[in-house]
């Protein structure tokens, strides 16, 4: 379901026929490389890889740079719409392409280099200049030459600006010292000390000791510090208006050739990648071996493409035991998941948990079905609903690539959302038949009672009543969807011939989990009396609706029959398959007393709080219903000034509960039935050049 048969491949080529032969392969597509480890590398390919990888990182640092990105937000996409265009490149091979790029690439990293150098200059001219006037500003007011000062021939004149909490302590600290000090700020004050030549290294070191530096002013400028002062002030402008010049040239740079840069950066990523893993080419001097994975359905069409070469293709099967950690796991087999159809988007929550191991279920087509009704119940709300079904179409409708497999979960998200609201007779959190008596006609339950005998409500509040009837539904739904979850496990299990832990797990806890079903149900028919549950025969037990089971004592029977006949297997089952050597060796009455209290106290206890998890369902749905209640009560508010704030809360409720019910519905997959049975240790088919947005390469003869 959902994971595509592969075929493993092997092409022998001589070398200097490899890029050639790469190109084959980026023709071919859907190709995974999976080049055995090796110490040497083709000495070709090694060189265009780091040609490559140079290029990448020289483009790399103008992207960060200039804080450009491969694709638009999402913001820029719903305001502008995706109009991306494709830069091509039309070469023979993968030497022509690496050539092609680094030449291309060349001329625009030195021009924006060169900008890039400029404006850095401009920024570091224009910081020291801002900063000496800053410094310059809180002296301006001394009329001082600094020029007199290096003309005493047996005094030293140290001008510096000190804090106002260090003064006294600076003073304390230079008792033969002339200390003047004169306020600035209400926190630093302007000093100049007069101490003998031979002490003004010791009057530095004090001033160092409380982090000052003496004040002196650039030779290049008056030594005046208000004269300074205005050199400096009018030379900031000059230096900011530069700093502004060049900044603007090195955007308008930019902006001219953002598509090509981002073109070439993608490209030369995307060859780095490809040549880094295809380097490894064997340890034959002359010839190389190329190996990958292809669907085993383009088997023939891999053998007539490289049929001039040495090419061989071996159908791969799953490995009995595979993924339980056992000694013939394929942890190098790739996972292809095909889902066709709207299938397709839901590939973004099962890659949540992780890809399928090859040969494992894609629970993926199973997600595309539960997912949206989950969340639809949860979301229950006509209104609410078609809101973000048009959200969704509106994301498909901007046709980015990105968007497309959110846009598909949003509409039917909502569609879904809309035939709950509709079922339980809600729009906006209004009763539907009332504004449309038609579609009125379609609810079957009503969630809000907005009147009770006959009278209308106060206040509407949630029908109890119907209450009930939605908590026995997430009950129902959650027993099924969990125990598909078991059901995949086993089938799994099968299907990689795991036989042993199918014996020893999959199954005692399948059929333990189908006498929980049975136990809880019995448990309801005898209203909760222990007693009656194994002697009510008068009884049925109830499932659904109109629908009922046997008799109360006879399920009862039933559910104690499956959970202890399950349960002495699940002990049992371990040690003896530890004396036949099936599982690692240890002691066979600790494995059972550790398998005898992780099903009592363990396993049966989840099986209540896993069932009882799928409540949720039931209680989101009337959390959003009663908050519709409490934001409804603004219309009341006069001359219609509650419409504004009902506008904006019905906005602020799609969005944020929405998210919230996103949120539940994928905890109840990834933690409720992903545990069940999947791990999520797959690999990922990668095919051999990924798919790009910027550049495409188009391969001449």
């Amino acid at each position: 379901m959902g994971v595509t048969k592969l075929s493993k491949v092997s092409v022998i080529v001589p070398r200097s026929e490899v890029p050639f032969v790469l190109r084959e392969l980026s023709e071919f597509g859907m190709f995974h490389p999976s080049q055995p480890h090796s110490e040497k590398y083709d000495p070709k390919l090694d060189e265009l890889s780091s040609k490559a990888f140079r290029t990448y990182i020289a483009l790399g640092e103008i992207v960060r740079d200039a804080s450009l990105k491969l694709e638009p937000g999402i913001l820029d996409i719903l305001a502008k719409g995706y109009h991306i265009s494709k830069e091509k490149f039309t070469v023979s091979d993968w030497e022509d392409l690496v050539n092609r790029v680094e030449a291309n690439a060349k001329p625009l990293i030195d021009e924006i280099g060169r900008a890039l150098s400029i404006a850095n200059e401009a920024e570091k001219t224009f910081s020291s200049d801002k900063a000496l006037r800053e410094a310059l500003r809180l002296v301006s007011g001394f009329s001082i030459d600094f020029k007199q000062f290096a003309t005493l021939k047996r005094v030293r004149i140290i001008f510096a600006v000190v804090t106002a909490k260090d003064l006294r302590e600076v003073k304390k600290s230079l008792p033969e010292a002339i200390v003047v000090d004169t306020p600035l700020t209400k926190a630093e004050s302007a000093v100049v000390i007069a101490t003998p030549k031979s002490s003004g290294e010791f009057v530095e070191k004090v001033l160092r000791s409380f982090e000052v530096e003496p004040f002196s002013i650039p030779t290049d400028l008056p030594q005046n510090p208000a004269e300074a002062f205005k050199v400096v002030d009018g030379r900031v402008s000059e230096t900011e208006k530069k700093l502004t010049e060049s900044k603007q040239r090195l955007a308008e740079t930019v902006k001219n050739n953002e598509n090509r840069i981002l073109a070439l950066y993608e490209i030369s990523k995307t060859a780095h990648s490809v040549l880094d893993e295809m380097k490894r080419s064997g340890d034959l001097k002359r010839m190389a071996v190329l190996q990958g994975y292809i669907p085993h359905t383009k088997e023939p069409q891999f053998k007539e493409s490289f049929g001039r070469w040495i090419a061989v293709a071996e159908e791969v099967h799953p490995v009995a035991g595979h993924g339980h950690g056992g000694e013939h796991e394929q942890s190098d087999v790739p996972t292809l998941m095909s889902n066709p159809g709207f299938t397709n988007s839901f590939e973004v929550i099962t890659m949540n948990q992780g890809a399928p191991r090859y040969g494992e279920i894609d629970p993926t087509a199973i997600i595309g079905l539960i997912f949206p009704i989950f969340y639809g119940i949860m979301f229950g709300d006509l209104g609410h609903g078609l809101v973000m079904l048009l959200f969704g179409v509106l994301l498909l409708a901007r046709n980015a690539p990105s968007l497309k497999s959110w846009g598909r979960i949003l509409t039917l998200a909502g569609l879904s959302s809309a035939v709950v609201g509709l079922l339980i007779g809600e729009a906006f959190g209004l009763e539907i038949k009332v504004f449309i008596p038609a579609l009125g006609q379609l609810t079957l339950v009503e969630l809000v009672e907005r009147f009770h005998e006959g009278q209308p409500l106060a206040i509407p509040t949630i029908n109890i009543v119907a209450l009930k009837l939605m908590l026995k539904i997430s009950i129902l739904l959650g027993m099924a969807h969990l125990a598909t979850g078991h059901l995949v496990g086993i089938v799994n299990d099968i299907r990689g011939k795991a036989y042993v832990e199918l014996i020893s797990e999959r199954l005692p806890t399948f059929a333990m989990y189908v006498g929980f079903i049975f136990l809880f149900f019995a448990f309801l028919g005898a209203r909760f009396q222990i007693s009656a549950l194994f002697s009510d025969y008068s009884r049925a037990t109830p499932l659904f609706f109109f629908l009922h089971g046997p008799p109360v004592a006879v399920s009862g029977t039933i559910a104690v029959a499956l959970l202890a006949g399950p349960l002495a297997l699940y002990v049992i089952a371990k040690p003896a398959f530890i004396v036949m050597g099936k599982f690692p060796k240890e002691s066979v009455g600790m494995a059972a007393m550790q398998n005898l209290i992780e099903g009592v106290f363990e396993k049966i206890p989840s099986f209540l709080s896993n069932t009882v998890s799928y409540t949720r369902l039931a209680v989101l749905l009337t959390v959003h219903a009663s908050l519709l209640i409490a934001l409804n009560l603004a219309w009341k508010m006069p001359f219609g000034s509650g419409i504004p704030l009902i506008i904006i809360c019905n906005i602020l409720i799609i969005a944020l509960e929405g998210l919230i019910v996103y949120i539940q519905d994928l905890r109840l997959h990834l933690y409720e039935w992903f545990t069940k049975f999947y791990g999520g240790t797959g690999i990922v088919f990668r095919r051999f050049s990924s798919d790009t947005i910027r550049s495409e390469v188009e391969w001449k003869d």
